[in-house]
Parts: C-alpha cells; structure tokens; sequence
C-alpha cells in the first residue's frame, strides 16, 4: 500500500506499507508489514522493520517487533520494542551522526 497522506490503520495490513505523511496505527490495528513513513504512532502491533524519517512513537500497550531506522525514540511505559535501532541525529549543517544500539524488552 501506497500513501501520500496521514494514514491510520484500526484493522490488519499485511505486506508493504509506504506513505510520505504519517502513519499512526491504532489500538486494535495490526500491521504485519515493511514499513516507511515520515512519523509513526504506535497504539497497536507492528511486526516488520520500519524507516521513518522523523519519530517514531510508541504508546503504552503498542509494540513494534521488528528492527528500526528513526530520527528520533519515544518509548512510553507500559510499550514494547523488540529489535534494533539504528537512529541517525542531525545537527545543524553537519553531517548526520549515526548511533547504532541494540534494545531488548
């Protein structure tokens, strides 16, 4: 699935899953998917690796197995992640620093 917008996913999705916008996936949504979004919000599950651009955002009671290329890390209490990031952190006009480090539930 292809989008250009803010999706939301209440349901399951299996496959790919690209959008330019966002993507947020809500309490009861399911994604079984290669994902690649701007920011992602996680409420529900995710199992796959993501790549977003911008933060990626889970919320207590949503979890992502899968590894994870992000900008930036939120884990709230109560949230799983399983997997790898890898977080790239910008500053000003320098080049991206890449940080690489291993989180475990």
């Amino acid at each position: 699935m292809k989008s250009s917008g803010i999706l939301r996913v209440d349901g399951t999705i299996e496959g790919e899953l690209h959008t330019t916008g966002d993507l947020v996936v809500g309490e009861g949504g399911h994604v079984k998917a290669r994902v690649s979004a701007t920011n992602l919000v996680i409420a529900g599950q995710v199992h796959g690796d993501v790549e977003i651009s911008g933060k990626l955002h889970i919320l207590p009671g949503g979890a992502l197995h899968g590894n994870a290329t992000i900008g930036l890390l939120v884990v709230e209490e109560g949230a799983v992640f399983k997997g790898e990031c890898a977080m790239e952190v910008k500053r000003g006009d320098e080049p991206p620093l890449s940080i690489v480090q291993k989180l475990e539930e």
